[in-house]
């Protein structure tokens, strides 16, 4: 299992990082740059089990160094229409007209108000809606259960 470190720099330009599994995201090959002013060989997409993005980049003249960065669903979707894969953008980002795809059993929580704002600013930060953010926080919360029991005991 490979853990890859990234990047995520944001319009304030705080710099932020993370790991993220190759094993378990779903990879896009993308076309070689043919901009001879690219600094850029080649790019790959990843979509992480979180449903983050992660641009892989190959540098020009070095290519045993890589850059990757988590980038916004927008930068996503036009990555993969640039890549030629027009129906994974399409199934990822284009809602069809009859109303929001179920992602799984309904459940109803309350929330302290201060927690929903710090919940509302990270799904804000991260370009998602508010139950998107508490999806992926679950998936977090589940994934480290372990350390949860431990925390809680």
């Amino acid at each position: 299992m490979a853990r890859i470190a990234y990047s995520h720099t944001d319009g304030a330009g705080f710099t932020t990082g993370g790991l993220f599994e190759t094993d378990t995201a779903e990879k896009f090959g993308g076309l070689d740059v043919e901009d001879e002013y690219s600094p850029f060989l080649s790019e790959e997409l990843y979509c992480t089990d979180l449903g983050y993005w992660i641009l892989n980049r190959v540098r020009a003249g070095n290519p045993d160094t890589s850059t990757y960065e988590k980038i916004s669903d927008e930068l996503a979707r036009q990555w993969l229409l640039d890549n030629e894969y027009p129906e994974e953008a399409k199934r990822r980002f284009d809602r069809s007209k009859g109303g929001r795809p179920s992602k799984g059993d309904k459940v109803e929580a309350r929330v302290p108000a201060k927690t929903l704002s710090r919940i509302d600013d990270m799904a804000a930060a991260a370009g998602v809606d508010r139950p998107e953010m508490i999806r992926r926080l679950l998936v977090v919360a589940v994934g480290m259960e372990r350390a949860l029991a431990a925390a809680l005991d």
